[in-house]
């Protein structure tokens, strides 16, 4: 896989304070569009993906910035299998596949009761994208499934290749982190990544790779 050329801050916006000087990276939010039922990401063709955002449960501001920055770093998940953990909407997995990145194949997942919002958004997506739809209408190139951090991988997920593993947003709870580790010790195994082209002429397989985007909350 690729490296990645950007540098992080470049992701963020980096206000001046009122004596000229920098504060450093932020990752802003934008309540008023944070509190609308419906969110859009903006693509590199200048089109806009619409969410389903029910952000009485889930949020999306670090979705944005992970989104922003595969856009800038298209290599990482062209002809991989990217498997997103915690999709809630799906807005990082379903703009990767909306925005012609290239991924071999998606696979969304989250929480029993949050899996019928993923797949929602999902069917609703390839209405308003090609590559969606044509990612839906292949054989399991798109897919949402129920996944439980730190519980045994079900079949349908257990037999399919990751090389890439997303997660935004996720990271709220300290008490899920366990799990959350475990869950991708399991699925980064060299054992489950598709055969590269270089694979015959290194000495073993490669691990998978992890991005996740992270907001930090203020305490409750």
């Amino acid at each position: 896989m690729d490296s990645w050329e950007l540098s992080w801050e470049a992701l963020f916006a980096q206000p001046a304070s009122s004596e000229g000087q920098a504060t450093g990276p932020r990752l802003g939010v934008n309540y008023v569009q944070a509190s609308a039922p419906f969110t859009s990401i903006d693509l590199p063709d200048a089109s806009a993906l619409s969410i389903d955002q029910d952000l009485a449960k889930y949020g999306i501001a670090g979705a944005r910035a992970m989104v922003s920055f595969f856009q800038s770093e298209p290599q990482l998940v062209a002809n991989q299998h990217v498997l997103e953990l915690g999709a809630g909407p799906g807005a990082v997995g379903l703009a990767l596949a909306a925005s012609g990145s290239g991924v071999a194949s998606l696979l969304l997942t989250d929480l029993a009761h949050v899996v019928p919002l993923t797949r929602e958004n999902a069917r609703s997506a390839g209405l308003q994208h090609a590559a969606i739809a044509a990612m839906l209408s292949g054989s399991c190139r798109l897919d949402v499934r129920e996944l439980c951090w730190g519980e045994p991988l079900d079949a349908g997920i257990a037999a399919r290749p990751v090389d890439v593993v997303v997660a935004s947003d996720c990271l709220y709870e300290s008490t899920a982190h366990s799990a959350l580790l475990s869950t991708l010790l399991e699925l980064t195994d060299p054992s489950r990544q598709a055969p590269q082209p270089t694979d015959a002429a290194a000495s073993g397989r490669r691990h998978g790779i992890a991005f996740l985007a992270y907001k930090q909350r203020m305490p409750a």
